[in-house]
């Protein structure tokens, strides 16, 4: 499959797993919060460097992009201020533009268990999971969101799963029994278990997801 948009470190390998919407001739901008991001090499050269701070102090007429990317911009952001980063971004897209990114999902037990050890509980509230996504995604004026797990990760992308435990459940208990003699007894017994109470998307730190600007 093709992709317009190029957006991970193996953008060749992303773009054999899914297609993008098309976005309308235009600028590609990436917007970082203040921890910065990147969407790597692929972007080297063609997307201009843009941080919500910027966006907030400009004008809407000051400038508009045919694809935005958000590469882990939401992250560490208060509900409030993760709406506000949305409506920004969406009013700065052209119409059909397209708006693609990743953040850390707030139900993942390594992100729980990171937030718990180090003290910083703000992971613990609001956690930002696909539904509440989805919501702020259309509550942004964006149709059309969708939300995927990479597999096995971000960086290393081999395949992108729907976040309905629907369809994301069976898979990981196939991949599951695939794998494991490469878990320890008590890593594959603690997987199992949340696989099969259909909470496998708690194994999963990042949400990637995608959504258009109607025309």
């Amino acid at each position: 499959m093709d992709i317009h948009h190029p957006y991970a470190d193996d953008a060749a390998r992303l773009g054999l797993l899914f297609r993008l919407p098309t976005a309308p001739a235009g600028p590609i901008w990436v917007v970082a919060g203040a921890a910065g991001g990147s969407v790597g090499q692929a972007w080297a050269g063609t997307a201009e460097r843009h941080t919500l701070a910027k966006l907030e102090a400009e004008s809407a007429a000051a400038g508009r992009c045919g694809t935005v990317a958000l590469p882990g911009t939401l992250d560490g952001l208060t509900p409030d201020q993760a709406r506000r980063a949305l409506d920004l971004v969406a009013a700065r897209l052209l119409p059909g533009g397209v708006l693609v990114g990743h953040v850390r999902h707030g139900l993942s037990l390594r992100i729980l268990a990171q937030a718990v050890r180090t003290g910083d509980h703000r992971a613990l509230f609001a956690p930002m999971t696909s539904r509440r996504l989805v919501q702020r995604l259309t509550g942004a004026g964006l149709q059309q969101p969708k939300v995927h797990y990479v597999l096995p990760s971000l960086d290393a992308p081999m395949a992108v799963l729907p976040t309905q435990p629907e369809v994301a459940d069976p898979h990981f208990l196939r991949e599951l029994a695939a794998s494991r003699h490469s878990h320890g007894l008590a890593g594959y017994g603690l997987r199992w278990c949340v696989a099969r109470a259909g909470l496998s998307g708690c194994l999963q730190d990042t949400l990637f997801f995608w959504a258009q600007k109607p025309c």
